[in-house]
């Protein structure tokens, strides 16, 4: 991901944030993401959780709970 499509997606994400109005919506939306990144885990490396949760927790993390 180069730097502008990573600057869009960070604008993006955090409209999204903005709107959400309590926690359960946001409750949602992690499920949703965990689900999404586990049923597309294509390969032993699960590069959607690395793009999708880099600077959200930390990669060793990452690669603890979606990598096998």
């Amino acid at each position: 991901m180069d730097d502008m499509e990573f600057a869009r997606y960070s604008c993006d994400i955090r409209k999204v944030l903005e709107n959400m109005k309590n926690t359960e919506q946001f409750e949602a939306l992690v499920r949703n993401v965990v689900a999404y990144v586990v049923a597309n885990n294509k390969c032993k490396t699960n590069w959607i959780a690395q793009e999708l949760l880099v600077d959200v927790i930390p990669d060793e993390l990452i690669a603890e709970i979606f990598n096998e």
